[in-house]
């Protein structure tokens, strides 16, 4: 990575509250500052830390916001603190001030996702679907490459293997105890799945498996281009 780039934004900056308008002016100039740069899109698609915080929790958090908090008098942050929730937004309705406590879940393989994004790094492109592994050379902690296997995969695997990921996100999260209140939102994701009848096979199967968990409100959320948010629960 470039060693003059910037990371586009701190963790200071995650946990600053914010306006619901102030928010999304905030995300769109981090957006633009991944845009303008080949280094930043980088950082974006594989830093651990803070570049993972914003993948999967302030990214999916904006879709939803856009649908739920849009309009309304609402303060939000980013804890980034490792407790026992991702974002606090103090919401003010009907003269009443009440603290939302959100936890977000990202119904994916990780291992997988990482390579695609390492793969689409190196490359320029990445195949979606079929297998990806990354193969040794020899030593050396880097020493290695990133082997696809291209799949032309039934619309029927495809839905099945997306409603695998979504079912085994909120398992991941109904095993934790989370403060009473508290809201989920699960993020998928939406581009193998471009029917109508494909979401609401992702919205039965989250409902399905959130109706007996502890929280509060569960949402499901897609990506920001499809702009897909239902509540679940």
């Amino acid at each position: 990575m470039n060693a003059d780039f910037m990371v586009p934004a701190t963790l200071d900056e995650l946990r600053q509250p914010r306006s619901y308008d102030e928010f999304e002016i905030w995300v769109e100039d981090v957006l633009k500052g991944i845009m303008d740069s080949d280094a930043a899109k980088e950082w974006i698609r594989l830093d651990d830390r803070l570049g993972k915080r914003f993948r999967e929790e302030v990214f999916p958090f904006r879709v939803f916001a856009r649908s739920v908090l849009v309009g309304k008098e609402v303060r939000i942050s980013f804890p980034a603190d490792n407790g026992d929730c991702d974002v606090l937004a103090e919401l003010r309705e009907n003269g009443t001030l009440r603290q939302l406590r959100v936890e977000i879940v990202n119904a994916m393989d990780g291992r997988d996702e990482k390579l695609r994004m390492e793969q689409l790094t190196r490359t320029g492109t990445v195949h979606v679907f079929g297998e990806i592994q990354k193969i040794k050379q020899g030593p050396g902690k880097f020493n290695y490459i990133i082997k696809e296997e291209p799949a032309a995969a039934r619309r029927e695997d495809i839905t099945q293997k997306s409603g695998q990921l979504v079912a085994a996100a909120i398992d991941q999260k109904i095993r934790k105890a989370y403060p009473a209140g508290t809201w989920l939102i699960v993020s998928f994701d939406p581009i193998p799945l471009p029917r109508p009848e494909d979401y609401e096979l992702m919205v039965k199967i989250a409902g399905e498996r959130a109706k007996d968990s502890g929280f509060d409100r569960v949402y499901l959320v897609g990506d920001s281009a499809s702009g897909f948010c239902r509540q679940v629960k």
